[in-house]
């Protein structure tokens, strides 16, 4: 799970829901797109308004969405490298 300021619970991968919310101080929405097979089915979910709201919005498996996501999102890849070793790397897109 994440910790996060702005919210008082432990934002955790909503695998099974697609979509976990977490109201606070900034919302913030966790996204799991691994069992989606296509853009559609995950714009069918209402992404979009989850994006351009006043919020933080954390996808897991974001190349589902291609370029799809705003001028202003934040990029982070964590990649597995061995047992607890990640290599992380943050991208601005705008």
């Amino acid at each position: 799970g994440l910790n996060s300021p702005f919210v008082k619970e432990k934002v955790t991968s909503p695998s099974f829901t697609l979509i976990n919310e977490y109201h606070g101080y900034i919302p913030v929405y966790h996204m799991d797109f691994y069992r989606l097979n296509n853009l559609k089915e995950i714009l069918d979910l209402g992404v979009e308004d989850y994006f351009y709201s006043e919020s933080i919005c954390l996808v897991e498996w974001a190349e589902k969405m291609g370029d799809m996501f705003p001028e202003e999102a934040i990029k982070v890849m964590i990649k597995h490298i061995k047992n607890s070793h990640r290599d992380i790397s943050i991208e601005r897109r705008g």
